[in-house]
């Protein structure tokens, strides 16, 4: 813990040299009559989630095994979009269901009870996203303020969020088991900052050539997966923290893309304008599923650390 708030804290310089090193993009089978089909989340059995649309354009969700064998759910009657985010080991899955984001916040236990997030007595008008091995989440809800984090456990809200002073909007999106949360706020430049949270140290995360950076997933080696944009298109990326290297996760042939959930393998859930990928950080031989092996490069990233009071 020592050695990541060492890295939290500093500020990062700019390294000379690239490492190029074999990784594989494993395709997610499209859900079977589905119009599009988005991996969100991977866990450490490589259990995928995500979510799928119908010819409706509604969305539903489903997890299950890169063989494409799911099981498909809904938070709801079906007749409102289901976007789950995130599954632990356990198979508890947390999300989002009805006409957007802050709808309402859900957590589906693995025997397929759905419960949806309060606060005390009250429904939240929330996003409930990441988990961790404690089933302890993190996610967002909105009000007439604005948007704000809040820390949940169980199916339950149990704690606000403070982020740089309490921003107008902020997106908590991942927590691991040490309890570092990783996700995104609004500057007053109205572009995104990505951000890395433990207790009251607070990092902002830049991706190289970044107009816009998400931090979208975290696992517990302290590597983050996160999306950042140009003036164009957003982008995945991987960020490790601790070697403040930066690496290119778009699946090849594609102009766009983003990156979801990453699990302790360093397995991570790639969406983008050309389908659904898992990304493996090995050889072929060493990844689960048929995918196609590419080279890709580590190069140096830049965080801007401070702390927080």
């Amino acid at each position: 813990m020592h050695k990541l708030l060492l890295a939290l804290i500093c500020l990062f310089g700019t390294a000379e040299l690239t490492r190029v090193q074999a990784a594989v993009f494993i395709p997610v089978p499209p859900v079977p009559g589905a119009t599009s089909t988005t991996v969100t989340g991977i866990n450490d059995n490589n259990t995928i989630v995500g979510y799928f649309s119908d010819s409706s354009n509604i969305a539903h969700g489903f997890f299950g095994t890169l063989d494409g064998n799911y099981t498909i759910f809904d938070a709801g009657d079906g007749s409102s979009n289901t976007n789950p985010l995130a599954i632990d080991d356990a198979g508890d899955i947390t999300g989002w269901a009805g006409g957007g984001l802050c709808s309402v916040a859900f957590e589906r236990a693995p025997n397929g009870t759905i419960v949806y997030v309060r606060k005390r007595r009250e429904l939240m008008k929330a996003t409930a996203v990441g988990l961790n091995k404690k089933r302890e989440f993190v996610g967002f809800y909105c009000d007439f303020d604005g948007v704000w984090g809040f820390y949940g456990k169980n199916g339950k809200y149990k704690a606000a969020m403070t982020v740089a002073g309490n921003p107008f909007e902020a997106f908590p999106l991942a927590i691991n088991r040490e309890e570092t949360v990783a996700g995104f706020y609004i500057s007053d430049s109205g572009h995104a900052v990505g951000f890395l949270l433990q207790g009251d140290v607070l990092s902002t995360v830049t991706l190289p050539n970044a107009l816009e950076t998400q931090v979208t997933g975290l696992n517990d080696q302290n590597i983050a997966a996160a999306t950042w944009s140009d003036s164009n298109q957003w982008h995945a990326s991987l960020f490790d923290i601790s070697a403040n290297a930066f690496t290119s996760i778009e699946p090849p042939g594609a102009v766009s893309s983003r990156v979801g959930g990453i699990n302790n393998a360093g397995l991570a859930a790639v969406s983008s304008n050309i389908g659904s990928f898992i990304y493996c950080p090995k050889a072929k031989r060493n990844c689960p599923g048929n995918g196609t092996e590419v080279s890709i490069r580590r190069s140096a990233a830049k965080a801007d650390g401070y702390r927080h009071r």
